[in-house]
Order: structure tokens, then C-alpha cells, then sequence
């Protein structure tokens, strides 16, 4: 479909959400539709909160969280690229020899895996705290009663190849955004 269109279709059924004074959580928002985005939710009374983390090949896509002004007080918002909250034991600095045996061995390991010898084992933690992707929680306060939640939107890793990633995304963020809420009762939107 055209982009054009697509994003006016999308926008159609926003505004729908919107007359019902909706908070709403989207993923895959690309770097293209986050302008026209801020524009429509300010017209329409809603603090809108990006955070874009892609690449240029899928338009820097990220996520992002709309709230109704008038039903609802923004408290504050953490943006967080959520492999940033596993801390991994640092591996010891090799010593000069070892670091020579070691270039040497990726030297050798480099050909193999050109002549399509060799394939690296694949690295479930490497690639876990590799990942840039950005979770947004926003604290919100209901004007009519007070009362406070936490919403919180996530675009897991497209790494269907290896759930292992995808499903330590998926906890991550949900340590996360319970350790951001504390007491508060909070609300995770997400897609994988």
C-alpha cells in the first residue's frame, strides 16, 4: 500500500481512539510518521512521547505513547533501551600474549568463515545486550479521581530465528516496567 494512504488510514482509526479519550501505545512508528503524528495528537489535546532507535532501513522505527490532556496528568516518562537494564559480568582484559594468540585465532576463524568452513556459535547474550530497542513507561495521573498507573509500550527484537532473544526482550521489559511502577499499578502494550 501506498505510505501516503497507509498513514492516513492509520490516522482515521487514531482518531477514532481518540474521540474516546484513549491513552494509546504504538510500535513501529518510523522517523517518517512521527512529525505527521506529533501534529495530529496536538490538535487533538494529546501529549504524544517517541522513542525511535531503528535503523535507516526501516526508517529509524520505534515506539511511542499518546495521552489525553484532558483526562490525564503526565507525572514523567523513562525511555529506556531496556538490554541496558542486564548487567553482565565484564570478561577479564587478556593479557598481551593471549591477546596475540587471539587475533591470530580470529585471523584464521575469519578465512574459514569466508570459505564458509566455519559458522561463530551464536551468542544469546551478545545479541540480548546488542539490541537498541527503546521502551517507553509513562506515569499518568487520572484528573477526575488522582488516581496513578503506569503504561508502558515495547517492540520486541525481530529475531523469530531465535526466541531465546525475544523471549529475554520480553522479560527484560517487564522487569522493567514493574521496577519503574514500584506501587503504582501499571499496563504493558507490546508486539513481537
Amino acid at each position: 500500500m501506498d505510505p501516503k494512504k497507509r498513514l492516513e488510514k492509520v490516522k482515521k482509526k487514531l482518531r477514532g481512539e481518540m474521540e474516546q479519550n484513549a491513552v494509546i501505545c504504538l510500535q513501529e512508528v518510523s522517523a517518517t510518521w512521527a512529525g505527521p503524528l506529533h501534529s495530529l495528537f496536538s490538535e487533538s489535546n494529546y501529549h504524544f512521547v517517541t522513542a525511535l532507535y531503528g535503523n535507516k532501513f526501516n526508517g529509524y522505527m520505534g515506539v511511542g505513547v499518546a495521552v489525553p490532556r484532558e483526562k490525564y496528568t503526565v507525572l514523567d516518562v523513562d525511555i529506556t533501551k531496556v538490554a541496558d537494564t542486564k548487567r553482565m559480568a565484564r570478561t577479564p582484559k587478556p593479557t598481551y600474549f593471549m591477546s596475540l594468540i587471539l587475533r591470530v585465532k580470529s585471523f584464521f576463524l575469519s578465512i574459514l568463515q569466508m570459505l564458509k568452513l566455519y559458522e561463530p556459535p551464536f551468542d544469546m547474550w551478545n545479541n540480548v545486550l546488542y539490541r537498541h530497542n527503546q521502551m517507553i513507561c509513562a506515569r499518568l495521573q487520572q484528573k477526575e479521581t488522582g488516581k496513578k498507573f503506569v503504561v508502558g509500550t515495547y517492540h520486541m527484537p525481530c529475531m523469530f530465528n531465535y526466541p531465546s532473544v525475544m523471549n529475554t526482550h520480553c522479560a527484560l521489559s517487564a522487569q522493567h516496567i514493574a521496577r519503574y511502577a514500584g506501587e503504582d499499578p501499571y499496563i504493558y502494550t507490546g508486539k513481537t
